[in-house]
């Protein structure tokens, strides 16, 4: 009896069922003709605009400050001038505070000689 109906469904021509089609439209790419509004800017979009800035410290809102830690009496155990965000000079208590903003100074140093050499490159490459 099982197999009579199972020889039976297989017997017969397919039904007609709604095709589904396997293949999707896929959206083609529309390159961005427009600067990007939104987001996090690119690495190129940053360095073009930090080359267009008149001052790079201005742009970056850098200035210069003192880093001191304070010694006995009136005189400092270290002073250093750095680059930083910061409206005034930073006095630290400790000695491992200076150095947590020493490599940070040291850091955004590097990075900024980066930006620098990069910005070169690329307006090197632009004028070509």
């Amino acid at each position: 009896m099982v197999k009579r109906a199972f020889e039976e469904e297989h017997d017969q021509p397919p039904q007609q069922t709604a095709t589904v089609s396997t293949t999707r439209n896929k959206r083609k790419r529309v390159e961005h003709v427009q600067p990007r509004q939104a987001g996090r800017p690119t690495r190129e979009e940053t360095l073009i605009r930090i080359g267009d800035e008149q001052n790079n410290m201005e742009a970056l809102q850098l200035s210069s400050r003192e880093l001191i830690l304070p010694g006995s009496g009136d005189e400092n155990k270290k002073s250093r001038t750095i680059l930083t965000k910061c409206k005034q000079n930073i006095v630290v208590e400790t000695h491992k505070q200076y150095l947590t903003y020493d490599l940070f100074a040291d850091n955004r140093k590097k990075a900024l000689e980066t930006i620098r050499e990069q910005r070169d490159t690329l307006s090197k490459i632009s004028t070509n």
